[in-house]
């Protein structure tokens, strides 16, 4: 399986990376719906607060945007690590990082 190169990242994004392998299987299958929706100001909608997004904005993974006034709510994904995000974003990456989680590889658009 390939692994995503880590060593590109400024030391805080592989921090936020750590992170993310410590979620469980169903927060890290939201976050992963949430970065596939995001778009490239990190921003992503979706349907409902549930307890995988309490415990994504507890560990700083997702934060509340206050000025959207959509049906949805609306959250920026991954503030503090927008090269991470791109790179999970990235086809090759996305199977190695999604395969290593045992999660499904492709996401709809739609979240």
């Amino acid at each position: 399986m390939v692994k995503m190169d880590l060593n590109t990242l400024p030391e805080e994004e592989r921090i936020v990376y750590h992170t993310l392998n410590k979620l469980n299987r169903s927060e890290k299958r939201v976050l992963l719906k949430l970065i596939d929706g995001a778009d490239k100001n990190q921003i992503c909608e979706y349907p409902q607060v549930s307890r995988e997004i309490r415990k994504l904005e507890s560990v700083d993974l997702i934060t509340l945007n206050y000025d959207y006034e959509g049906s949805q709510y609306s959250f920026f994904v991954m503030p503090k690590a927008p090269q991470l995000l791109k790179k999970l974003k990235r086809p090759s990456n996305r199977k190695a990082v999604f395969g290593m989680w045992g999660l499904i590889s492709s996401f709809s658009k739609s979240v």
